[in-house]
């Protein structure tokens, strides 16, 4: 299991970080219209509590799952992390950062997590998906072809994905920015 979810994050990663234009990210994905049934993520680093897609109703969110392991990752965090800071005033905004990867152990993923926002010296919370179990159901509902790190989900107020980004591009941010200051709206 451990060389096939290694092998599918290396097709993804090649597939969706190239440069060639593609017109199925962001508020064109195919996903988009999928309300997904199962968002279930568990405290990792940072204080927060345990969260479930009823906790996301009402607010526009955008859920990144990452992994600290993966250059594409690190490099959209920063992007994130400023627009959470801009939005900071918003109570109807959230960012839900979801790390995870090819790890074994949930303390050495806590571990490897905590150390790169220290670097980065953010105090975002963050957390895991258990068992990757609301990343796989993601991939089914929406029907992707592949899904890998980073994964970027945009959902509206009633839990609608209305912009999803597999992989990243520095114009992503842009485009991530402008599709949750409309949802807002």
């Amino acid at each position: 299991m451990w060389v096939a979810a290694a092998a599918a994050v290396l097709l993804a990663y090649v597939a969706f970080t190239s440069n060639e234009p593609r017109p199925d990210r962001g508020a064109d994905s195919p996903a988009v219209g999928v309300a997904p049934s199962v968002l279930q993520f568990a405290p990792l680093t940072g204080d927060p509590e345990p969260l479930d897609r009823r906790d996301l109703l009402g607010e526009v969110t955008l859920i990144n799952y990452w992994g600290p392991w993966c250059h594409f990752c690190r490099e959209e965090m920063p992007h994130l992390l400023e627009l959470r800071e801009e939005l900071a005033d918003r109570d109807d905004f959230r960012l839900v950062l979801v790390s995870g990867g090819p790890y074994g152990d949930v303390e050495i993923l806590r571990e490897e997590t905590a150390e790169y926002f220290d670097n980065l010296d953010a105090g975002a919370p963050s957390y895991h998906d258990p068992d990757s179990q609301s990343l796989a159901a993601l991939a089914r509902e929406a029907k992707l072809p592949s899904i890998g790190f980073p994964t970027t989900v945009a959902l509206d107020r009633e839990g609608v994905i209305r912009g999803l980004w597999i992989g990243f591009r520095p114009d992503d941010a842009e485009d991530m920015e402008e599709l949750v200051r409309g949802l807002l709206e």
